[in-house]
């Protein structure tokens, strides 16, 4: 966790060095921010790991909504399941995390404890559409780890809960769980305690 919180800020250094931010750089070339559009067009996607980048809420530019894929079911698509969504200011700092019901992504839903155990997988390792936006991704999968499961766990508790017949289809329940999270604060809180 604390590799990752270094790797993270000499990315958004290397990204001020050069005069942009992480939003800027990810949607380097797509033309007007269109809000509710996926960007880029398709998803990033390297392995079992994929994310894209879209806006449709006030209070933020916009979120990253990120995936896995499982082992396949037997259906005719490879079934995915949504970890968690980033929200960012205008200027690319992670503003929150938060786990969505699923309807929204129209994901194939996992047990948290199912989804917890396949985080180590989540890495993208090229270049497109942006090399220190995908790393800053994978980087922080690792620093906010225990974040994630924490909201992974809420979701399932907050999916049980629901009185609907389907809660899962539930329009009433969009984002099932949710944390303001600051990359600074995390960084001072792995320090403390590895000292």
């Amino acid at each position: 966790m604390h590799a990752a919180g270094e790797e993270i800020l000499d990315y958004y250094e290397a990204l001020a060095k050069g005069g942009t931010n992480l939003v800027l750089d990810f949607l380097r070339g797509t033309g007007t921010f269109e809000a509710e559009k996926h960007y880029p067009e398709g998803t990033v996607t390297d392995g079992i790991a994929s994310f894209y980048y879209h806006a449709h809420r006030d209070a933020e530019h916009g979120h990253f909504h990120t995936f896995l894929l499982t082992p396949d079911a037997g259906g005719p698509h490879q079934p995915y399941v949504h970890v968690v969504g980033i929200k960012l200011d205008d200027t690319g700092i992670p503003q929150g995390l938060f786990t969505t019901n699923r309807w929204v992504t129209g994901e194939t839903i996992q047990p948290a404890k199912a989804v917890i155990a396949m985080l180590d997988q989540f890495t993208i390792a090229h270049a497109w559409p942006s090399y220190l936006v995908n790393r800053w991704m994978t980087a922080m999968f690792v620093l906010f780890r225990p974040t994630i499961e924490t909201l992974l766990v809420a979701r399932d508790k907050a999916l049980a809960k629901r009185t609907t017949e389907l809660p899962l289809e539930d329009r009433e329940l969009e984002i099932t769980s949710e944390r303001a999270i600051s990359i600074d604060r995390q960084i001072a809180a792995v320090d403390r305690a590895l000292r």
